[in-house]
């Protein structure tokens, strides 16, 4: 599946996560490997449910931080690919 604009991204469902020292720590337990994640990171990983796109994700990050929209979706999406390309989360089918 192609990532966009308009994917539906959820988190693993094996990837616990705590917000620590305002940071979000996330937790690989099938590698052991930990993530970091900035306040923005945090935002959008605790929006990834399923059920909103990352173009809606976006418009809330610009509206919560912000800053404008086109930036926001920038960080969506280079957020999403890393995510997906160290299986913290997957795209949900259409």
């Amino acid at each position: 599946m192609t990532l966009g604009p308009e994917s539906v991204l959820k988190r693993s469902p094996n990837v616990p996560w705590r917000s620590i020292d305002r940071k979000g720590i996330l937790v690989d337990m099938e590698s052991g490997h930990y993530f970091s994640l900035n306040s923005t990171g945090q935002y959008i990983w605790g929006q990834l449910d399923g059920a909103r796109t990352l173009q809606e994700i976006a418009h809330r990050v610009a509206e919560h931080f912000d800053v404008d929209e086109p930036t926001a979706l920038s960080d969506c999406l280079d957020l999403a690919k890393r995510l997906l390309d160290e299986k913290l989360a997957a795209i949900v089918p259409a």
